[in-house]
């Protein structure tokens, strides 16, 4: 990623969420905009912890209830 974006685009982006801070812990990672993980990182780092990687979450699928129900019902769930 490094490689992709420039400081300044880097920058620009800050405030667009869909993105995860991935650290060594077993929990998933925290999600939102890019400055709230990078805030993350720079906090666990003053904690004495490594600051982790930080990753664009893409291609996400955002399902409403009925669709959820819908799949529930294909699958065989209980209501």
């Amino acid at each position: 990623m490094s490689d992709e974006h420039s400081h300044e685009h880097l920058v620009d982006l800050l405030k667009t969420p869909g993105w995860r801070l991935l650290s060594q812990k077993k929990e998933p990672g925290n999600t939102g905009t890019l400055e709230y993980t990078v805030r993350e990182a720079h906090a666990q780092k003053q904690k004495g912890g490594a600051p982790g990687v930080i990753e664009r979450i893409e291609n996400a699928v955002v399902l409403d209830l009925v669709q959820i129900e819908t799949l529930w019902r294909y699958l065989g769930l209980p209501d």
